[in-house]
Protein backbone atom coordinates (compact mmCIF):
# COMPACT_ATOMS: atom_id res chain seq x y z
CA UNK A 1 0.00 0.00 0.00
CA UNK A 2 2.86 3.11 -0.89
CA UNK A 3 0.29 4.62 -2.27
CA UNK A 4 -1.92 5.02 0.78
CA UNK A 5 0.39 5.25 3.17
CA UNK A 6 2.31 8.33 0.56
CA UNK A 7 -1.05 9.85 0.50
CA UNK A 8 -1.81 9.74 4.16
CA UNK A 9 0.88 12.23 4.79
CA UNK A 10 0.85 13.87 2.08
CA UNK A 11 -2.96 14.64 2.86
CA UNK A 12 -5.11 15.99 4.99
CA UNK A 13 -5.28 12.80 6.42
CA UNK A 14 -2.94 12.69 9.82
CA UNK A 15 -4.43 8.86 11.23
CA UNK A 16 -2.08 6.12 11.89
CA UNK A 17 -2.87 2.63 10.38
CA UNK A 18 -4.55 0.59 12.53
CA UNK A 19 -5.77 3.21 14.84
CA UNK A 20 -9.14 3.36 13.32
CA UNK A 21 -8.53 6.66 12.21
CA UNK A 22 -6.95 8.60 15.17
CA UNK A 23 -4.50 11.41 14.47
CA UNK A 24 -1.09 11.13 15.84
CA UNK A 25 -2.10 14.93 18.37
CA UNK A 26 -4.79 12.65 19.69
CA UNK A 27 -2.90 9.34 20.35
CA UNK A 28 -0.03 11.82 21.81
CA UNK A 29 -2.52 13.28 24.07
CA UNK A 30 -4.16 9.66 25.26
CA UNK A 31 -0.45 8.28 25.75
CA UNK A 32 0.21 11.82 27.97
CA UNK A 33 -2.75 11.30 30.03
CA UNK A 34 -2.00 7.27 30.74
CA UNK A 35 1.07 8.34 31.62
CA UNK A 36 -0.02 11.04 34.41
CA UNK A 37 -2.47 8.15 35.57
CA UNK A 38 0.86 6.00 36.85
CA UNK A 39 1.40 6.17 40.59
CA UNK A 40 5.36 6.87 41.80
CA UNK A 41 6.63 4.34 43.73
CA UNK A 42 8.45 5.58 47.01
CA UNK A 43 11.76 4.31 45.42
CA UNK A 44 11.10 7.14 42.97
CA UNK A 45 10.44 9.39 45.07
CA UNK A 46 13.37 8.60 47.34
CA UNK A 47 15.25 9.33 44.10
CA UNK A 48 14.27 12.30 43.11
CA UNK A 49 14.25 13.73 46.72
CA UNK A 50 18.13 12.79 46.68
CA UNK A 51 18.51 13.89 43.21
CA UNK A 52 17.02 17.43 44.50
CA UNK A 53 18.87 17.46 47.55
CA UNK A 54 22.01 16.95 45.88
CA UNK A 55 21.80 19.43 43.29
CA UNK A 56 21.13 21.94 45.81
CA UNK A 57 24.44 20.97 47.74
CA UNK A 58 26.73 20.70 44.67
CA UNK A 59 25.12 24.96 43.97
CA UNK A 60 25.65 25.85 47.50
CA UNK A 61 29.22 24.34 47.54
CA UNK A 62 30.19 25.94 44.17
CA UNK A 63 28.68 29.46 45.48
CA UNK A 64 30.55 29.32 48.95
CA UNK A 65 34.29 30.08 48.53
CA UNK A 66 36.41 28.31 50.80
CA UNK A 67 38.15 30.49 53.67
CA UNK A 68 42.02 30.61 53.30
CA UNK A 69 42.23 30.96 57.45
CA UNK A 70 41.16 26.97 57.46
CA UNK A 71 44.08 26.12 56.24
CA UNK A 72 46.81 25.49 59.02
CA UNK A 73 49.58 26.24 56.60
CA UNK A 74 48.02 29.96 55.56
CA UNK A 75 50.56 31.83 57.90
CA UNK A 76 53.66 29.33 56.94
CA UNK A 77 56.58 30.26 54.57
CA UNK A 78 56.22 28.17 52.42
CA UNK A 79 60.13 27.72 51.93
CA UNK A 80 60.13 26.48 55.66
CA UNK A 81 63.56 24.22 56.38
CA UNK A 82 64.74 23.70 59.95
CA UNK A 83 68.39 22.30 60.26
CA UNK A 84 68.62 21.63 64.50
CA UNK A 85 72.40 20.12 65.66
CA UNK A 86 72.79 18.83 69.04
CA UNK A 87 76.27 18.61 69.66
CA UNK A 88 77.82 17.24 73.10
CA UNK A 89 81.70 18.21 74.07
CA UNK A 90 84.16 15.12 74.38
CA UNK A 91 84.25 15.48 78.25
CA UNK A 92 80.02 16.31 78.53
CA UNK A 93 78.21 14.69 80.99
CA UNK A 94 76.51 11.48 79.61
CA UNK A 95 72.54 12.11 79.56
CA UNK A 96 69.34 10.16 78.35
CA UNK A 97 67.53 13.30 78.42
CA UNK A 98 65.80 14.27 74.93
CA UNK A 99 67.72 17.89 74.86
CA UNK A 100 71.23 16.66 75.86
CA UNK A 101 71.55 13.78 73.31
CA UNK A 102 73.88 14.06 70.18
CA UNK A 103 71.30 14.51 67.33
CA UNK A 104 70.27 16.26 63.97
CA UNK A 105 66.90 16.95 62.99
CA UNK A 106 66.12 18.45 59.18
CA UNK A 107 62.18 19.62 58.89
CA UNK A 108 61.93 20.44 54.50
CA UNK A 109 58.88 22.41 53.59
CA UNK A 110 56.83 18.94 52.22
CA UNK A 111 56.82 18.02 55.81
CA UNK A 112 59.65 15.89 55.48
CA UNK A 113 61.42 15.16 58.45
CA UNK A 114 64.76 13.18 59.27
CA UNK A 115 66.13 12.50 62.79
CA UNK A 116 69.10 10.55 63.77
CA UNK A 117 72.17 10.37 65.99
CA UNK A 118 75.69 9.63 65.16
CA UNK A 119 78.82 8.99 66.81
CA UNK A 120 80.65 11.20 64.21
CA UNK A 121 80.32 15.31 64.37
CA UNK A 122 76.12 15.09 62.83
CA UNK A 123 76.08 18.62 60.74
CA UNK A 124 78.45 16.60 58.46
CA UNK A 125 75.99 13.30 58.20
CA UNK A 126 72.11 13.66 56.65
CA UNK A 127 70.48 11.64 58.99
CA UNK A 128 67.44 9.30 57.81
CA UNK A 129 63.70 9.83 56.84
CA UNK A 130 61.88 9.36 60.04
CA UNK A 131 58.16 10.65 59.06
CA UNK A 132 56.12 13.36 56.94
CA UNK A 133 54.49 15.63 59.47
CA UNK A 134 51.17 16.88 58.73
CA UNK A 135 50.03 20.64 57.64
CA UNK A 136 48.73 20.72 61.38
CA UNK A 137 52.15 19.98 62.63
CA UNK A 138 54.00 22.50 60.38
CA UNK A 139 51.90 25.35 61.43
CA UNK A 140 52.34 24.36 64.77
CA UNK A 141 56.30 24.32 64.64
CA UNK A 142 56.14 28.03 62.73
CA UNK A 143 53.88 29.11 65.56
CA UNK A 144 56.16 28.25 68.18
CA UNK A 145 59.27 29.89 66.25
CA UNK A 146 56.97 33.01 66.44
CA UNK A 147 55.53 33.31 69.61
CA UNK A 148 58.97 32.14 71.47
CA UNK A 149 61.35 34.72 69.14
CA UNK A 150 63.52 32.01 67.21
CA UNK A 151 60.98 33.36 63.92
CA UNK A 152 61.89 36.62 63.66
CA UNK A 153 65.47 36.89 61.57
CA UNK A 154 66.67 39.83 63.13
CA UNK A 155 66.56 38.01 66.72
CA UNK A 156 69.25 35.50 64.96
CA UNK A 157 73.04 36.27 63.39
CA UNK A 158 74.04 35.60 59.68
CA UNK A 159 74.41 32.04 58.66
CA UNK A 160 78.08 30.71 59.23
CA UNK A 161 79.24 27.14 58.08
CA UNK A 162 78.42 24.97 61.20
CA UNK A 163 80.67 22.25 59.94
CA UNK A 164 83.44 24.51 61.49
CA UNK A 165 81.86 25.23 64.73
CA UNK A 166 83.15 23.06 67.90
CA UNK A 167 81.29 22.45 71.30
CA UNK A 168 82.95 23.09 74.74
CA UNK A 169 84.96 20.62 76.13
CA UNK A 170 82.63 19.91 78.80
CA UNK A 171 79.39 21.30 77.17
CA UNK A 172 76.96 21.04 74.26
CA UNK A 173 76.72 23.27 71.20
CA UNK A 174 72.97 24.15 69.98
CA UNK A 175 72.41 25.14 66.35
CA UNK A 176 69.48 26.58 64.91
CA UNK A 177 69.53 27.13 61.47
CA UNK A 178 66.00 28.38 59.72
CA UNK A 179 65.03 29.27 56.34
CA UNK A 180 61.85 31.20 55.76
CA UNK A 181 60.62 33.68 53.18
CA UNK A 182 63.70 33.77 51.39
CA UNK A 183 66.23 34.41 54.07
CA UNK A 184 68.34 32.05 56.21
CA UNK A 185 69.05 33.00 59.89
CA UNK A 186 70.80 31.06 62.70
CA UNK A 187 71.11 30.53 66.82
CA UNK A 188 74.46 29.44 67.66
CA UNK A 189 74.55 29.06 71.58
CA UNK A 190 77.25 26.68 72.89
CA UNK A 191 76.64 25.83 76.91
CA UNK A 192 78.33 24.65 79.82
CA UNK A 193 75.58 24.45 82.02
CA UNK A 194 72.35 22.98 80.84
CA UNK A 195 70.32 25.37 83.17
CA UNK A 196 71.76 28.61 81.04
CA UNK A 197 69.88 27.10 77.47
CA UNK A 198 67.76 29.10 75.76
CA UNK A 199 64.41 28.12 76.93
CA UNK A 200 63.18 28.47 72.91
CA UNK A 201 66.07 26.33 71.89
CA UNK A 202 65.09 23.68 74.53
CA UNK A 203 61.48 23.47 73.65
CA UNK A 204 62.46 23.46 69.96
CA UNK A 205 64.87 20.52 70.38
CA UNK A 206 62.44 18.44 72.32
CA UNK A 207 59.23 19.34 70.20
CA UNK A 208 61.64 17.64 67.49
CA UNK A 209 62.52 14.98 69.51
CA UNK A 210 59.33 14.02 70.22
CA UNK A 211 57.81 14.27 66.85
CA UNK A 212 61.32 11.61 65.65
CA UNK A 213 59.75 9.54 68.71
CA UNK A 214 63.21 9.72 69.88
CA UNK A 215 60.89 11.40 73.46
CA UNK A 216 62.45 10.43 76.93
CA UNK A 217 59.09 10.74 78.20
CA UNK A 218 56.78 7.78 78.32
CA UNK A 219 54.00 7.70 75.48
CA UNK A 220 50.46 8.05 77.69
CA UNK A 221 48.87 7.14 74.35
CA UNK A 222 50.40 3.27 74.54
CA UNK A 223 51.59 3.60 78.57
CA UNK A 224 49.22 0.52 80.15
CA UNK A 225 49.15 0.82 83.91
CA UNK A 226 48.75 -2.28 85.66
CA UNK A 227 45.80 -3.18 87.55
CA UNK A 228 46.31 -4.70 90.95
CA UNK A 229 44.03 -6.51 93.31
CA UNK A 230 44.28 -6.60 96.91
CA UNK A 231 43.52 -10.61 98.18
CA UNK A 232 43.77 -10.01 101.93
CA UNK A 233 46.37 -10.91 103.95
CA UNK A 234 49.02 -13.17 102.92
CA UNK A 235 47.77 -17.00 103.64
CA UNK A 236 51.42 -18.57 103.36
CA UNK A 237 52.53 -15.71 106.34
CA UNK A 238 51.69 -18.05 109.30
CA UNK A 239 53.45 -21.14 108.05
CA UNK A 240 57.10 -18.76 107.49
CA UNK A 241 56.63 -17.69 111.16
CA UNK A 242 56.44 -21.27 112.55
CA UNK A 243 59.30 -22.08 110.17
CA UNK A 244 61.50 -19.80 111.85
Amino acid sequence: MPGHAYASLSGSDTSLPGHSGQSVASMHRQWAAEFRRIPYTQLMRSLIATLVFSALACFGGCATSQNVNDDPLGDVPGDLTLNVAVVPGPDAPFSTKAHLERGRFIVYPDGSLRYGAHDEYPVRWMPPLVRRLSRAQMAAIWNDLVNTGLGNPDAGSPPVNMHLQKPPEKGWLYMVDINADGRTWQFIEPVTDVDSLNPAIYQLVRDLAALSWASDLPNEETVTIPKRYDHGPDPYAQYRESSK
